[in-house]
């Protein structure tokens, strides 16, 4: 199992071959704590790669891209409009 831990998340690539294509697909699952509940979630990114070690650097990669993006979401609240 390829793993990380990256800013409090763990990021845990599974790349699948592809029978049809004869390519690697990048898989990550990512899990965090939210106080005392764990969330995770499954993403698959859309990459291809020829070879497994490819498939894996790439999911952590992008797993990490992920979390700075939704990290960046939950952080940001929209601003309220105001009347004049």
């Amino acid at each position: 199992m390829w793993s990380r831990i990256y800013r409090d998340h763990v990021v845990m690539a599974f790349p699948s071959y592809d029978t049809a294509s004869k390519t690697w697909v990048p898989q990550a699952d990512i899990t965090w704590f939210a106080g005392p509940t764990r969330n995770s979630t499954f993403v698959r990114f859309p990459d291809r790669c020829a070879r497994e070690r490819h498939a894996v650097r790439c999911a952590l990669r992008k797993g990490q891209t992920w979390i700075d993006v939704h990290r960046l979401i939950a952080t940001t609240k929209p601003l309220a409009k105001s009347r004049m």
